[in-house]
């Protein structure tokens, strides 16, 4: 369930609309605070940044003359660490024949994407020129428009 600034301030203030100039810092510390219960943290950070982005566009149009959350410290968004396949794990999936034609096909696909270092963007919007058949995706000559 998504809990909505304007949903904050009802069930907080008791109000279904605050004036932006009535806005204080307490406000938008009580909603993240609020937020962090249901949230994992960069679910906050993004909802938070939206209330800013309102309050920036307040000042900007000249709503409010100063910006209640000057004092507001994002908190710091949790970076998942980066896992890699080890060449033993990449041979094996070279070597495993797949029952269906389509798995087979993802197989290629991904170690293309392997051996090659492009995304599936970049393969999405590149053309293959020429490959050799000396191994499957290994040596691999790629045109971009």
């Amino acid at each position: 369930m998504c809990l909505r600034f304007s949903e904050y301030i009802h069930n907080t203030l008791g109000m279904h609309d605050i004036d932006l100039a009535s806005l204080r810092f307490t406000h938008l510390q009580g909603y993240e605070n609020e937020i962090c219960n249901r949230y994992d943290v960069n679910t906050v950070v993004r909802y938070v940044k939206g209330v800013k982005m309102l309050i920036n566009y307040g000042i900007k149009e000249g709503y409010l003359e100063f910006n209640p959350f000057i004092k507001h410290k994002s908190r710091k968004t949790v970076t998942k660490p980066i896992l890699y396949l080890t060449e033993e794990e990449v041979s094996k999936l070279e070597q495993k024949d797949f029952d269906n034609q389509r798995l087979d096909e993802v197989r290629d696909f991904f170690l293309l994407q392997c051996y090659s270092g492009m995304s599936f963007a970049d393969h999405l919007t590149s053309r293959v020129i020429s490959s050799f058949p000396s191994f499957r995706f290994r040596h691999i000559i790629v045109f971009y428009f």
